[in-house]
């Protein structure tokens, strides 16, 4: 960040997949009790009310909690989905006067798919290049409570929503998605809208780097008073319920092209899946006011590679503002988010001499080949 305008800040978790065992944490430099990484309260050094400044709307960063809920519901990944902007869902209330966009560099009303049609784009594309339209589409056919039930069996333990003008911290460790949609979340949860702290989308993306099979973040791994060891972590990964390994085999084939559409290359050439994603200044604005970038390494126990899986988001230290790198380029999650996730994840894993290993193949689960898609002919 050396250079950067002075109202950017950056925040970074690292979790490793398997275990949920935090690595990494950085929320901010002040000290002053603000955490721009996760939301906490404290009060013995603190006031006990909710930490500042810990949630983030996710944008694209959070579309691999509908992915998989898709894949779960029989969707393939090769499965056609419209991609174009602006785009009508009367169903979840975005008509003519409110239709959902796609945003940052795919903000094009037709973006190039392979088909040559941008109402046929399949479900891969949509993934890499941040399609918002698709997958607005997707979660209303799976529907929005599912996306957060995979999303809080990945990981994500809280959300903030919009109540009576006010942002109000939800918790989805104890409201499963029928609790809390629709009277806190509707189907723009698919596209990210809703804010998520930095250390959730770290523990999230680490469940699928470990193929589906969530461990629950943490901090402390032992604790020996006077000798004796009083206290000691333990781990109890669970499956997201319904998420094979086959499906999330597909899932991190589709994940692969993001820091590839990106040029996120790591120096010794190992692979990385990813996501990358931005949420607006204002609604309709071209201007963005957070930006992430969130992934990780494989992970192949056997080879005694457990891999790591690393979230970074970009935004501002105060008052919401566009985000613009020290060039005077808008920022987006594959640009500066992007070159700090690579670069961090690929010092680390080096320094960790960690095994150099491949993703399981493709295994084209799913039998739905079309969603929203309209082919563009024979």
């Amino acid at each position: 960040m050396d250079g950067q305008p002075s109202n950017l800040q950056a925040t970074i978790v690292a979790v490793e997949p398997g275990t949920g065992a935090v690595k990494a944490y950085y929320g901010g430099g002040s000290g002053n009790g603000g955490d721009f990484a996760g939301s906490y309260r404290d009060p013995v050094l603190h006031t006990g009310e909710d930490s500042c400044c810990g949630g983030h709307p996710a944008g694209a960063s959070f579309q691999p909690y509908a992915l998989a809920a898709g894949l779960m519901a029989g969707y393939s990944t090769d499965s056609y989905w419209n991609g174009e902007s602006p785009q009508q869902f009367p169903a979840s209330g975005r008509g003519a006067q409110n239709p959902i966009l796609n945003a940052g560099e795919n903000s094009a009303t037709a973006p190039a798919c392979r088909s040559g049609s941008a109402k046929w784009c399949t479900l891969d594309e949509a993934t890499a290049m941040s399609l918002n339209t698709p997958f607005f589409g997707l979660a209303e056919k799976v529907g929005p409570a599912k996306v957060i039930d995979t999303a809080r069996a990945a990981g994500i333990t809280e959300m903030w929503a919009n109540v009576d003008g006010k942002s109000k911290k939800i918790d989805l460790v104890a409201n499963k998605g029928s609790d809390v949609f629709p009277k806190y979340f509707n189907t723009e949860v698919a596209i990210g809208q809703y804010p998520v702290t930095v250390l959730d989308q770290a523990g999230g993306m680490a469940t699928f780097a470990a193929r589906g099979v969530a461990a629950k973040t943490h901090f402390l791994k032992e604790v020996w008073e006077n000798g004796k060891k009083t206290y000691g972590e333990v781990i109890n990964p669970k499956r997201i319920p319904g998420f094979t390994e086959p499906m999330a085999d597909d899932l991190n084939a589709v994940l692969q092209g993001v820091p590839q559409h990106y040029g996120l290359k790591l120096k010794d050439g190992r692979p990385v899946a990813g996501a990358a994603g931005a949420w607006r200044l204002t609604s309709g604005s071209a201007d963005n006011a957070h930006a992430w970038m969130v992934g990780y390494s494989a992970y192949d126990p056997a080879s005694k590679a457990n891999g790591l899986a690393v979230a970074v988001w970009v935004g501002n230290k105060e008052q919401e503002q566009k985000i613009v790198d020290k060039s005077g380029k808008t920022i987006i999650g594959g640009t500066l988010p992007g070159t700090i996730w690579r670069d961090f994840l690929g010092d680390a894993l080096t320094a960790l001499k960690a095994p150099i290993v491949a993703f399981p193949p493709k295994q084209a689960t799913g039998d739905k080949k079309v969603g929203t898609g309209v082919s563009p002919g024979p």
